[in-house]
């Protein structure tokens, strides 16, 4: 499923960012071309997700997402 806010603004959401010290990440030019480095798998060619899948591997994240489409770029993966 994706992110809905039930109630709020994007400026409370905003808001419990911060609270949770939760870093939203730039897009940089690297990663933007990391992102053509990654394969094309035939389920999983949606731009931004290739993007998400490049700046986890470059910053050795864990994404917190249910989408097992990420496994398949090697990315860390909780849900």
């Amino acid at each position: 499923g994706r992110l809905t806010l039930k109630t709020g603004t994007l400026r409370k959401f905003a808001m419990l960012l911060e609270e949770n010290a939760i870093r939203v990440l730039p897009i940089l030019p690297d990663e933007a071309i990391d992102v053509a480095s990654l394969p094309a798998f035939n389920h999983h060619k949606d731009p931004f997700d290739r993007l998400i899948a490049a700046q986890c591997l470059r910053y050795d994240l864990t994404l917190v997402s249910v989408d097992r489409a990420f496994d398949a770029y090697g990315v860390r993966r909780v849900w």
